[in-house]
């Protein structure tokens, strides 16, 4: 699925951002990461209302995340994040899955420490599958090859946007010396993000790499709140 293509290239760019930026006089961080996605489904259920399927407006993401400071206060980092959900319907199982990536650029406005503050933009895509499963027996394989219309599945990609604010805390674990010109430290980073991602295009799905009409207003603009937890550290200079 062309979804996750694009997170597998998300994740490749995690570690080559984070490798990039502890080979520079900077600092890099990476990890897991994990949140609430809060996304506008009604158009979706106006659309499978007559298979009694409902979908909640709640998403809880997993995906990971990289950064690093690679200049005086600029951050260079990437994203990704995939999400699952299964409703039941009388007749009918649906299941909406979702993911999308960025490539983001920020720049930190506020030190303290080892904590620090810093608003971002993210650039990429991501997308929607819906499938559609008739609740049935299966006694066997040839059933299946005989009725082959049990299950249908669409899917749609855009164009994202990502305005954001984040914030992340170094546990140093290195035994810096604040009195040296400059060290290399590292240890437990913990962060926090929050933002809106923007789908500025016009819903279009498609089915087996076919455009179809009148699919489902679902689009990707979605608020999020989430919480990372990874490594990180590199150069730095004495803390004042």
């Amino acid at each position: 699925m062309k979804i996750r293509i694009g997170l597998l290239c998300i994740v490749f760019l995690l570690f080559a951002t984070s490798s990039f930026a502890n080979g520079t006089r900077g600092e890099g961080y990476g990890g897991f990461s994990t949140g609430l996605n809060l996304i506008d489904v009604e158009g979706l259920n106006q659309s499978t209302k007559d298979l009694n399927l409902e979908f909640g407006d709640q998403q809880w993401a997993l995906g990971g995340l990289g950064f690093g400071l690679v200049g005086p206060g600029v951050i260079l980092g990437g994203e990704g994040y995939g999400f699952s959900q299964e409703v039941s319907g009388d007749t009918m199982t649906g299941t909406l899955s979702g993911g999308y990536g960025f490539f983001n650029v920020g720049y930190e406005v506020f030190r303290k420490k080892d904590f620090f503050v810093y608003p971002f933009i993210g650039i990429g895509g991501g997308g929607y599958s819906l499938r559609l499963v008739q609740d049935v027996d299966v006694p066997d394989a040839q059933t299946l090859i005989n009725d082959a219309n049990r299950m249908v599945e669409i899917e749609r990609g855009a164009f994202l946007l990502e305005l954001g604010l984040g914030a992340g805390y170094l546990i140093d674990m290195s035994g810096f010396d604040k009195k040296k010109e400059s060290a290399e430290r590292g240890g437990l980073f913990f962060g926090f993000r929050a933002g809106y991602i923007l789908d500025p295009a016009s819903p279009s799905w498609s089915f087996a790499g076919s455009r179809v009409r009148n699919g489902p207003d679902l689009k990707s603009n979605i608020f999020f709140v989430t919480l990372q937890f990874g490594g990180g550290g590199g150069e730095r200079k004495p803390l004042p």
